[in-house]
């Protein structure tokens, strides 16, 4: 082999690496753009989707939490109460007739 060969095999492997350096750059830059505009696109969907569900869902659990309240108010009113009131009652007549009977003795 003589001297230039070696410089011509030289030149092209330079050249070939520079190649798909460049290459691999443009490659590069094309997977970065592409990867921010997908970014993009989710952030907006993200924000689309927590602006449009989330609203609903704040009503609905408003609504199950009053349903709640309105059942617990009535149940206190209509069936607790009523039992307080009876045991109230029957604990008042055991400790009057307790007072009564330990009276005599």
């Amino acid at each position: 082999m003589t001297l230039s060969t070696l410089t011509d095999i030289r030149d092209i492997v330079i050249i070939v690496t520079g190649l798909i350096g460049a290459i691999g750059l443009g490659a590069f830059l094309i997977f970065t753009v592409v990867l921010g505009i997908l970014s993009i696109k989710l952030l907006r969907s993200a924000r689309a989707t927590v602006s449009e569900g989330v609203p609903p869902i704040l009503e609905n659990a408003q609504d199950a939490a009053r349903s709640v309240k309105g059942t617990a108010d009535f149940l206190g009113d209509s069936a607790a109460g009523p039992v307080i009131r009876a045991y109230g009652l029957i604990a008042g007549i055991q400790r009057g007739f307790n007072v009564l009977v330990n009276r005599k003795r």
